[in-house]
């Protein structure tokens, strides 16, 4: 992560602000190191929904899970064939773009592999 902001640092210092697709495509670089560091190997969207693969020693099984669901109400499912793959619905209206959204999984994944419930 620190990488993608010296990036971002080093481009506002030269450009001053950045358009609204350079910003975008600096979030998208900080949610891939993320989701690396979390154990997923890829994040593809098709049609309205985002797919979440995971490595074999992605942290979150059963019970966290369950609670990750209850956190994203109607808007995540899983699969395990071959592998576990989780699907975030981007359907819904929402307030929040599909950046914000995968963003706010990625750091709720992170808080129960580490064990903060807040």
């Amino acid at each position: 992560m620190a990488e993608v902001d010296e990036v971002d640092d080093e481009l506002l210092d030269r450009f001053g602000e950045l358009p609204l697709p350079a910003r975008n495509l600096l979030q998208i670089a900080a949610l891939r190191v993320r989701a690396f560091d979390l154990g997923i190997k890829r994040i593809t969207q098709t049609g309205k929904e985002k797919e979440l693969e995971t490595t074999k020693g992605f942290p979150l099984q059963g019970e966290k899970l369950i609670l990750l669901a209850q956190d994203f109400p109607r808007r995540l499912s899983f699969s395990t064939a071959g592998g576990l793959l989780i699907k975030l619905r981007l359907w819904e209206p929402s307030q929040e773009g599909p950046l914000k959204l995968l963003e706010r999984l990625l750091n709720k994944m992170k808080d129960l592999a580490t064990g903060k419930t807040g």
